[in-house]
């Protein structure tokens, strides 16, 4: 009786444990050994399975609405081809998909039609593309004929994203379809002219990260959407998209802020790519041309404009001064900076302005010993003398005026020898007695001038970006970098060495050898929740990193598991302090095939999968 209770008991832990873990393991269903088409293996699939497929050419429009993993057995040789005008794939309302090692081909058209889109995601959060080579459909020829005519159509996207979050393209090929041809001899032609295609990315409302691309970017996209480009994988670049030309920037941690020509002022997380744009229609803000920010140890924002003000926003509420409503000596702010007792200093085309948060001081030819009511470029330095462009070099100690040179320049900086750095139509340096200058700046027009950590003078020119290391010139243009225009207007650089380079419709982050992220270290901007983010990258060979944050302190648990669920790799077991983390997973001592990792905090469990490719 008791061996029959004990192989009881023992029948009834088996079938518990197979049953757990038959919900917990996902399957792999393979194309076309288990089914004939891919779709049927989606269809079959359950939330986390894998699909792989074999080699060769699948003719089919796929729809995904569930969380899983496509996995082609290589990006040259298994090939997925649209059938019709609908997306080669669709992946709407879902979340955690990836699809690793294949072509896609949106739809090549015939006569009337339009090329097809390839791939198109629409409500969905953390999608993964991996060496996945995708290629609009081509628009169809023009029918020239008396009785049935058409004109030549347009090419298709390689990607739709809307209303989408975390979409990650990582090694990949992407290019729009091609617009179809007209014979420009037959009177029966439509005159339409086709086109190459909307670009390779129309992207709406939504956050893209595209990871050493391998083709060429083309990306058209709304206001509300951020597309980060990270090129290569050393991240030694990063391209944020804003819209509108960058006139200006300024850094608050992890917050950056574009003040544009034409677009208003754009407010950007660099961590989570969330962004925010402040115009004249939904803001207080008084107009859509911004000249220059500050930011106050309050962590107000000072935004001098083009002929209408200054505006002051301390996140929640406007202010505005003008010349109807304040003592500013004119609305056409050229430059904004903040002493150590909290005063603003505004350089503006009618003088020099004081602002201490109530009363207004202003300095003209009148007044003042001033040489010019022509000010600009107004930078402050460790003794608090006022430096600026006045029709030449100018400085106030706040009792004396002396002008140092009588020709006017672009923008001035102050390097830690406390010698003042010019731009205009050369590179010029006054120690204080003497002046030198150096040839060598690219281009006929200059912007804005920066000095890194290292002494460098980086220039922002109509022909790139040029660096100066006092020796030797090394210029940065769309030819040899991830800028996407030469024409420059604005650059800065913050204490980690990187630097914040403003061009058009974007702003660009370089540092050699890699950048530096940027902590934020004010407990409003700490983690609020328990997050683990998707592995990256994934699939992977041999190592991949796994971050995650918990918003207070907690004994932490990662770990990694095999499909059987016995524990291969110990990450993290102990004491943490809230924060973001992330850890490093080795996996060259393992096999190919699909893992899961776990993060224990507190109360708080997650498990995510990870698949090794070798």
């Amino acid at each position: 009786m008791i061996a029959i209770k004990v192989k009881l008991k023992m029948f009834l832990y088996l079938l518990f444990f197979f049953s757990y873990v038959t919900q917990i393991i996902p399957e792999v269903r393979k194309v076309p050994q288990q089914y004939g088409t891919i779709q049927l293996a989606i269809d079959a699939s359950n939330s986390g399975d894998t699909v792989l497929i074999a080699n060769g050419q699948y003719n089919e429009n796929l729809i995904i609405k569930k969380s899983l993993s496509l996995v082609g057995t290589n990006s040259d040789s298994t090939f997925i081809l649209s059938t019709s005008s609908i997306d080669a794939i669709t992946i709407d309302s879902t979340k955690e998909v990836s699809i690793t090692n294949m072509k896609v081909y949106g739809f090549s058209a015939g006569y009337f039609q339009n090329g097809g889109n390839s791939i198109s995601i629409t409500n969905s959060t953390n999608i993964t593309f991996t060496a996945v080579n995708i290629f609009g459909g081509n628009g169809g020829n023009a029918l020239c004929a008396l009785q049935h005519s058409s004109p030549a159509r347009d090419g298709g996207n390689a990607v739709n994203v809307n209303n989408s979050k975390n979409i990650t393209f990582q090694d990949c090929i992407l290019k729009k379809g091609s617009g179809g041809t007209t014979n420009s001899m037959d009177s029966h032609c439509d005159p339409h002219i086709a086109s190459d295609g909307c670009s390779v990315w129309a992207i709406n409302n939504s956050l893209v990260d595209i990871y050493n691309p391998l083709s060429p970017l083309a990306i058209n996209h709304d206001s509300s959407s951020s597309v980060f480009t990270h090129l290569p994988q050393n991240s030694e670049w990063l391209k944020f998209t804003v819209g509108g030309t960058v006139d200006a920037i300024a850094l608050e941690g992890d917050i950056v802020w574009a003040g544009t020509y034409s677009s208003g002022l754009v407010r950007m997380n660099k961590g989570t790519g969330e962004k925010t744009i402040f115009n004249t229609s939904n803001s207080g803000l008084p107009s859509d041309e911004i000249k220059s920010i500050a930011i106050d140890g309050n962590g107000d924002k000072w935004i001098g404009t083009y002929n209408h003000g200054i505006a002051k926003f301390d996140g929640t509420n406007w202010g505005v001064f003008k010349t109807s409503n304040s003592k500013l000596p004119s609305d056409l702010v050229t430059s904004l900076a903040i002493d150590a007792r909290g005063n603003k200093w505004i350089g503006t085309r009618a003088g020099l302005a004081k602002f201490d948060g109530i009363t207004w001081t202003v300095y003209n030819t009148s007044n003042s010993g001033i040489p010019s009511n022509n000010v600009s470029c107004l930078v402050i330095d460790k003794n608090g003398n006022k430096w600026f462009s006045a029709n030449g070099l100018v400085k106030f100690d706040d009792t004396s005026w002396t002008a140092y040179s009588s020709s006017g320049f672009r923008d001035l900086a102050i390097d830690e020898g406390g010698n003042k750095w010019t731009l205009s139509g050369n590179l010029a340096r006054f120690d204080g007695t003497n002046w030198s200058s150096w040839s060598g700046l690219p281009g006929h027009q200059f912007f804005s001038l920066a000095i890194d950590i290292n002494g460098a003078k980086w220039i922002a020119t109509d022909a790139g970006v040029a660096k100066f290391d006092n020796t030797n010139w090394t210029i940065f243009t769309t030819t040899n970098s991830i800028l996407p225009s030469d024409w420059i207007m604005s650059i800065i650089t913050d204490s980690y060495g990187n630097k914040w380079i403003g061009t058009s419709g974007a702003i660009v982050e370089y540092k050699e050898g890699g950048i530096v992220a940027v902590k934020e270290e004010s407990k409003k901007n700490s983690p609020t929740d328990f997050s683990l983010s998707q592995n990256y990258p994934n699939p992977f060979n041999p190592s991949t990193t796994i971050s995650f944050t918990i918003p207070s302190s907690q004994m932490v648990e990662l770990k990694v598991y095999d499909m059987l669920g016995r524990e291969i790799a110990e990450l993290i077991n102990e004491y943490r302090q809230a924060g973001s983390y992330s850890a490093q997973f080795n996996a060259s001592h393992l096999s190919t095939g699909i893992y899961f990792y776990k993060l224990k905090a507190g109360n708080f469990v997650q498990t995510k999968k990870l698949i090794l490719l070798k």
